[in-house]
């Protein structure tokens, strides 16, 4: 039996393992041109500084947020209660266990943790705190949204 003959983990044809040059990458800015004299300014808001910051912001946000909530999450519940979405039977237990989420959710930001996942939980309870408060804009109620444990 014959054996067949081996790329080394390179694809045949790729002399030294680089893509053909058709199929190389080239960073491109909104104006269409490569990244070749991009201002120092568009670099820094691209790169990992933006991302650090922008997650110290959140994770601290978060944190600060659960704080008082996770030693007594009874007020909570009650501004839980008043936004009428949830059953009855539910709000406490939201009350509950959502200053741990976002205790965590902060927590790995600042840590970084599982950025990705706790990104997409930030993400999501955002979200999900902006559609509650427009409903209750919607439905025309007079109350306090019960952030930061208020």
């Amino acid at each position: 039996m014959a054996r067949r003959p081996r790329a080394g983990g390179r694809l045949p044809g790729l002399g030294g393992g680089r893509l053909p040059r058709a199929h190389r990458r080239v960073a491109v800015t909104a104006s269409g041109q490569s990244g070749q004299g991009v201002p120092a300014a568009v670099r820094v808001l691209l790169g990992r500084r933006l991302t650090l910051a922008c997650r110290f912001v959140v994770g601290t946000l978060f944190v600060y947020a659960s704080y008082d909530t996770v030693l007594d999450p009874q007020p909570l519940a009650d501004a839980i209660d008043d936004y009428r979405i949830l059953p009855l039977a539910l709000v406490n237990l939201v009350a509950l266990t959502l200053p741990w989420v976002e205790m965590l959710t902060g927590l790995c930001l600042l840590g970084g943790l599982g950025v990705p996942g706790a990104g997409a939980v930030a993400s999501g309870l955002a979200a999900t705190y902006s559609i509650a408060i427009a409903s209750v804009l919607m439905r025309g109620l007079d109350l306090d949204c019960g952030c930061f444990g208020g």
